[in-house]
């Protein structure tokens, strides 16, 4: 804690790129840490929707004609749910309501 220290100038310079490079690459890290977090919940949450699905389908003995399709649409949900969603809830209320 400050015992070894930049003495000359190229010292210095070299701790600042040195010192930029890492808070840089450490907020680059922390992003995609969170992103995979945030990620990663709302996939859990889609693969215990269709675990209980599946549980359901054999349960009911469906066909898998109506299988694919229901799962497909479960599909379907989950990659466009920010879309819709997020999309709609960004624009104005003035606009939304046009």
């Amino acid at each position: 804690y400050g015992d070894i220290h930049a003495v000359n100038t190229r010292e210095m310079i070299f701790v600042m790129i040195f010192v930029s490079f890492d808070m840089i690459l450490g907020a680059y890290l922390i992003g995609n840490m969170t992103a995979l977090i945030v990620k990663g919940s709302k996939t859990e949450k889609f693969r215990d929707k269709m675990t209980d699905l599946i549980k359901y389908m054999n349960r009911n003995r469906l066909g898998k004609e109506i299988r694919d399709q229901i799962k497909g649409h479960l599909r379907l949900q989950y990659e466009s749910s920010y879309t819709e969603a997020a999309i709609l809830q960004d624009i104005p209320v003035s606009i939304r309501a046009k």
